[in-house]
């Protein structure tokens, strides 16, 4: 009963007012049944682990137990390849948004409906609170600004930003789901930061 009490607990809390993770990882939820979930590792993917209720085992994929950062986008085009009708949500964090991007072209190719969503702090939000507070410290676990929808519309998947939960309302009601499509969001880095701190 005590574990049930925390975990309820722990959930809402996650789900406030506040613009993270935890809010899309809901929203994407509401709109979109049945949806394959597949994590790459960052600290939106032990909110992903805790939040994201999958109708069946195979509708989450992730790299759980391993952490391999990168994994997300090949193993995204794989599961969309086997299950061309349904949608697949490929979440990336700043580390392994860029990686494996052109594979994202067999994504346009065969016209898969796969989510490519970025949570963004701007950082290696695993590892900065490990950082010494020096400034040479920190300018190794930030990551320069770049214009990843540039990257992904030049690749030929529509592209957009959104900075709350009506944006990504409108966003998920006005896709086709013909076609792959990337959405970036930004996140405060010090409530980012701090989103997993009572679950490790």
């Amino acid at each position: 009963e005590l574990i049930n009490q925390y975990r309820n607990k722990t959930y809402e809390k996650l789900n406030d007012n506040q613009w993270l993770p935890a809010k899309i990882f809901k929203t994407l939820q509401q709109k979109i049944d049945e949806a394959i979930l597949v994590l790459d590792t960052g600290l939106f993917c032990t909110i992903g682990e805790i939040v994201w209720k999958a109708a069946a085992p195979e509708y989450f994929c992730g790299s759980s137990h391993g952490r391999y950062m990168g994994t997300a986008i090949p193993t995204a085009i794989g599961i969309g390849i086997q299950n061309p009708k349904q949608v697949v949500i490929c979440a990336l964090g700043d580390g392994s948004v860029g990686q494996y991007v052109s594979e994202l072209s067999i994504a346009v190719a065969y016209k898969l409906p796969i989510i490519f969503i970025l949570f963004s702090d701007g950082q290696y939000g695993t590892i900065v609170s490990g950082a010494h507070p020096s400034q040479e410290s920190l300018r190794m676990v930030t990551l320069p600004e770049t214009e990843w929808d540039k990257v992904y519309s030049g690749i030929g998947i529509a592209s957009t930003e959104v900075l709350g939960e009506e944006e990504l309302h409108i966003t998920l009601q006005n896709w086709k789901r013909n076609a792959p499509l990337f959405i970036r969001a930004n996140f405060e880095k010090e409530a980012y930061s701090q989103m997993t701190k009572e679950l490790r």
